[in-house]
């Protein structure tokens, strides 16, 4: 096995995800930063941001794909991994396994099972490993074969209910969900990876 780390980034990297990400315990791994300035491609600030994202995170996956990796860990800049996060997740053999990161709101998770058209988050992480609808992509370990097939997509013209029952843009990470399941894959949380997120705005 073989993996290529890829870490989009705004303006850098904070350190404490640079040092997580050297000095992961599996070693056969090579890490790509990478930068994209970001357009004004939507006048709506949020819309941009996602818009930014998605065009930064494809550009990435047509670059990886150039490579000889069998897997591939997304880790957001301001994500900060446990050092035995890399192993652990590959141990697994799971198509899609992410670990389990707290979103910018500090009060939930970014896991959630879909119930209807209502988005149930988990309040808090599981122990084992749980089959989830959404998960993570900023601590995210995907086989080749499910970023061959599969591109990243903003989600903005899809409208969800969240937790409380409010309408939100589906937006990249339940998209990316959402269209790994119909492609026939499986998503999971691993209970022995929690990551710390210090949520500094610096990822595009």
């Amino acid at each position: 096995m073989k993996v290529t780390i890829l870490v989009p980034i705004k303006d850098y990297i904070e350190r404490a995800c640079y040092e997580a990400l050297r000095r992961q315990t599996f070693t056969d791994r090579a890490i790509i930063i990478h930068q994209l300035n970001p357009l004004q491609l939507d006048s709506l600030p949020p819309k941009n941001k996602t818009l930014n994202s998605v065009r930064n995170r494809n550009e990435m996956r047509k670059a990886v794909l150039g490579t000889d990796s069998t897997h591939f860990l997304m880790v957001d800049s301001d994500t900060v991994l446990p050092l035995n996060a890399l192993e652990t997740l590959l141990s697994r053999d799971k198509d899609i396994i992410s670990g389990w990161s707290l979103m910018a709101n500090d009060k939930k998770w970014i896991a959630a099972r879909w119930n209807g058209d209502k988005l149930c988050h988990y309040y808090a992480p599981e122990k084992g490993i749980v089959e989830v609808d959404m998960s993570p992509l900023g601590c995210m370990l995907i086989k080749r074969e499910v970023l061959e097939k599969i591109k990243f997509e903003d989600g903005l013209e899809e409208f969800i209910k969240d937790g409380d029952g409010k309408n939100i843009y589906k937006g990249i990470t339940a998209k990316f969900g959402e269209n790994a399941q119909k492609s026939g894959y499986k998503l999971y949380m691993d209970g022995d990876v929690i990551c710390q997120h210090i949520r500094k705005e610096q990822n595009v």
